[in-house]
């Protein structure tokens, strides 16, 4: 059983009542994060409006310096601007991996209209750390059961049987599906319990 709380104040692409719910536990300095996101969109692209992507920020600053900071702005970009701005900051720091430090950030934040002094005191005063910290107990508390190791096609293969199944056999039933690094970043993690879609109750 797990409990995973997913509410409004997660950024999430797809409606709330679609039959299936990833999860995404993501560091946008890390290479796998990078490398999960064309999997996530084929999914998407697949599965159209019976997935609903959810994201939760899990910075590991101890390896990623610039981590903690992107996480900041993509919630500026999300309270400011709603999914579709968090979104849009979501590819923009991906696609900029290797150039995320504070004037960097500041500058792709006016690149997606953002109002700078809220862009520079969410930088500076990590205003949102409280919510990345709730992301990162969350992902803490996760008991995984099947670890595979982070092979793109692997994954793809993994998620796509989970997907498959209880969106082309048991439609009526819910499904949630966690990707991403988990805190020792070497192994991506795919799990999956079948239950209600209400995930603010918990996935029984």
């Amino acid at each position: 059983v797990f409990n995973i709380p997913v509410s409004a104040q997660d950024p999430q692409l797809g409606p709330s009542d679609a039959l299936v719910t990833i999860v995404m536990f993501g560091d946008f300095q890390d290479h796998y994060t990078l490398q999960a996101r064309p999997i996530i969109e084929g999914l998407r692209r697949e599965y159209g409006d019976d997935l609903r992507i959810v994201w939760k920020n899990t910075p590991v600053p101890d390896l990623h310096d610039d981590a903690v900071a992107a996480a900041m702005l993509s919630m500026e970009a999300f309270a400011e601007k709603g999914a579709d701005g968090f979104w849009a900051a979501h590819r923009m720091l991906l696609d900029n991996q290797g150039a995320l430090t504070l004037v960097d950030l500041e500058r792709y934040g006016a690149q997606l209209g953002l109002d700078h002094d809220k862009v520079h005191k969410a930088l500076v005063d990590t205003v949102y750390k409280e919510k990345v910290a709730d992301d990162l107990d969350a992902l803490e508390r996760i008991d995984v059961a099947v670890q595979v190791a982070h092979l793109d096609a692997v994954l793809n293969e993994v998620v796509g049987e989970v997907l498959g199944h209880p969106l082309g056999q048991r439609g009526d039933q819910h499904a949630l599906v966690l990707v991403d690094p988990p805190a020792d970043l070497v192994h991506e993690v795919v799990d999956l319990t079948v239950g209600r879609s209400d995930l603010d109750n918990g996935i029984d």
